[in-house]
């Protein structure tokens, strides 16, 4: 997952309250920092939090809010 596509996907989840601090709390880390270096590209996204992203895009646009 690149960093556009990680943007792209978290603003496709927003709508289910998936903001970068919310990300953070979930995948355990301290603070939403981490996950800004993601989407800036600053700090690789790890491919099982990926697939776990993009699982979840596929599920929200088969049950749609």
């Amino acid at each position: 997952m690149t960093p556009s596509d990680l943007r792209t996907t978290l603003a496709t989840l927003a709508p289910l309250g998936l903001t970068a601090r919310r990300l953070a709390a979930l995948w355990g880390y301290k603070s939403e920092v981490s996950i800004r270096q993601m989407k800036s590209g600053r700090q690789r996204i790890p491919p099982d939090k990926a697939r776990w992203l993009r699982s979840l895009e596929k599920w929200l646009e088969k049950h749609p809010p």
